[in-house]
């Protein structure tokens, strides 16, 4: 091989490496970009959810989810959406889930786990081992028993 044809194989090489590590990076902001946006969506869905129950004194039925959930903007990156107000009481403390989606992110940093909102605070993100622990810390045998 002569001199110009090693440049040319080296170009070609640096070109497909740039290439390969951008669409990578591509793929990744897309994931942070979801995972963002269903977030930013189950935080207003819930401040509609709370200004209901600041106004009638309980969380809504939900059928009044379902008539919102089309107005909230990103709605459809919650993806299957758990609703939990049928469960929750006078007696629910600040820590007690409302609402949960569970959403498979694919990205370096983001592995399976659930979109969570509680009745105070803002959406999270919650890995799946230490979700499922905290819901089972709060659902009632009746309810655990409804969902087999």
């Amino acid at each position: 091989m002569n001199r110009r044809q090693k440049i040319i194989v080296a170009k070609f090489i640096a070109i497909i490496v740039i290439t390969a590590i951008s669409a990578f990076a591509m793929i990744i902001v897309k994931e942070q970009i979801n995972r963002s946006e269903a977030l930013r969506a189950m935080n207003l869905l819930s401040d509609r959810l709370l200004k209901y129950k600041d106004t009638y004194g309980a969380l809504p039925p939900e059928t009044y989810l379902d008539t919102i959930l089309g107005d909230i903007p990103g709605n459809l990156r919650l993806g299957k959406l758990k609703y939990r107000a049928i469960w929750i009481t006078l007696e629910s403390g600040p820590e007690e889930i409302i609402a949960y989606s569970e959403r498979e992110f694919r990205s370096i940093s983001t592995t399976k786990g659930f979109i969570v909102r509680r009745l105070k605070g803002d959406a999270e993100w919650m890995e799946r081992k230490k979700f499922i622990a905290l819901l089972e810390s709060q659902q009632s045998q009746m309810e655990k028993l409804s969902l087999h």
